[in-house]
């Protein structure tokens, strides 16, 4: 299997207070990769730094953040090799990376519709990566939503990860990786 990102020993601390702690994570390629969990478990935290290593890699990435939570701004820690479309409707956003950034891996938080996974497959049939959350308090509760099960049916979803809970953010609980 082809590795898009490798992460080992992932911690990140806000206030002094450690929010991920020795995390490791590979992004495989050519597909999707999900992150599931209930608020608070860190997905969003784990994104924001999936994407710092994507930069780090060299991997040409597209950040699409509707509402501006992985990179708010005026964030200090923003990167600097990395194209984000912000304040855009993730579906008209991805669109937007796909004809005129050029993205290797598109990176969204909170997959929240239908209509924003249909927008993933043109990207997808065309050879780009994608990294996406959505809220899920379990595997099987992934599986139930639209949006992971269409994924799921189109043969895009390679990899769920399913985070532990609030109580130890970052923590993964689970990875399931599909087969192609």
């Amino acid at each position: 299997m082809k590795i898009a990102a490798r992460i080992h020993a992932l911690c990140v601390s806000f206030n002094k207070r450690h929010v991920l702690h020795n995390v490791a994570f590979c992004a495989p390629a050519a597909g999707i990769t999900v992150l599931a969990g209930r608020s608070g478990s860190g997905k969003t935290t784990l994104l924001r730094q999936i994407v710092f290593a994507l930069e780090q890699l060299h991997c040409a990435a597209a950040v699409v953040d509707e509402r501006g939570e992985l990179f708010p701004a005026g964030h200090t820690l923003r990167p600097a090799a990395v194209d984000v479309l912000a304040g855009v409707p993730k579906a008209a956003a991805v669109q937007m990376a796909l004809r005129t950034l050029g993205p290797q891996v598109i990176v969204l938080d909170e997959l929240g519709s239908l209509e924003e996974t249909q927008a993933l497959e043109q990207g997808f049939f065309g050879g780009v990566d994608f990294v996406a959350s959505v809220h899920a308090a379990g595997v099987e509760d992934a599986f139930r939503r639209p949006q992971v099960r269409y994924l799921q049916q189109h043969g895009m979803l390679r990899v769920l990860v399913l985070l532990r809970g609030r109580n130890t953010p970052g923590q993964i609980q689970e990875v399931r990786v599909m087969k192609p």
